[in-house]
């Protein structure tokens, strides 16, 4: 795993100490990263198409705009990674769960306080599946867990995801298979893999938790029905 890290700060000596402290973090726990540094907003923002972090530490005040305000503009934009805050001041802690933020440090920076922070990211990620998904030129991770169920259609795969977003990317149904090499992961069709986590009920077909129904292929509806209630059995129960 290559860890994607942006720190968007205006002071350089606050960028220098936070750049160190991660190179030597993720050396010690032998993963390589690639961190790029920003002094606006702005400038993140226009390069974000074109990145794919997995990380983004911002400074709440920024010269341009707010951190939070660029944290709002990310996750519109499709950003499922993970926020951290940068901040002299407390004051904007609990706005920043509204973006989901994964921790907010004080200034200056404390380093244990910096390494737990990630001690806990690192566990998530260790523990978390992904699938690397592209479209043209913007790249992002997901995780296995937040897809419901993927479509092929005409040449394109359909991700639908849990909060509702559909992804799409060029290839084959039978290529991404391969990939989500996930017990939870079910080909229950020749056009439809499903992730079993999500299933709510079973009968002519799959029904998922966000509402949706996903076919069974008619020739093996019953040994589909029942790969599902072993796997069911041996993971609800």
């Amino acid at each position: 795993m290559k860890i994607q890290i942006a720190i968007c700060d205006e002071i350089k000596k606050d960028r220098e100490i936070l750049y160190n402290e991660l190179n030597v973090y993720f050396t010690m726990k032998h993963l390589g990263t690639q961190i790029k540094e920003y002094t606006s907003g702005e400038d993140l923002l226009e390069d974000y198409e074109k990145e794919k972090f997995n990380l983004i530490f911002l400074d709440i005040f920024l010269k341009d705009t707010t951190g939070m305000e660029v944290a709002h503009q990310l996750r519109k934009a499709g950003f499922h990674g993970n926020f951290v805050f940068l901040t002299v001041s407390p004051d904007y802690a609990l706005e920043s769960y509204e973006v989901r933020a994964s921790g907010y440090l004080l200034k200056p920076l404390k380093e244990e306080k910096l390494i737990s922070l990630l001690d806990d990211l690192y566990e998530e990620w260790s523990s978390e599946r992904y699938y690397f998904y592209r479209k043209n030129s913007i790249w992002r991770w997901i995780k296995h867990r937040d897809i419901v169920f993927a479509e092929s259609q005409n040449h394109t795969v359909r991700f639908h995801m849990e909060d509702g977003e559909i992804l799409t990317e060029p290839g084959k149904l039978s290529d991404v298979e391969k990939i989500l090499d996930n017990e939870c992961f079910l080909r229950c069709h020749q056009s439809y893999l499903v992730n079993m986590q999500h299933i709510v009920g079973v009968s002519t077909d799959f029904q998922m938790d966000t509402g949706e129904h996903v076919l069974l292929r008619k020739r093996e509806r019953k040994a589909i029905r029942e790969r599902y209630c072993q796997w069911a059995v041996k993971n609800r129960l």
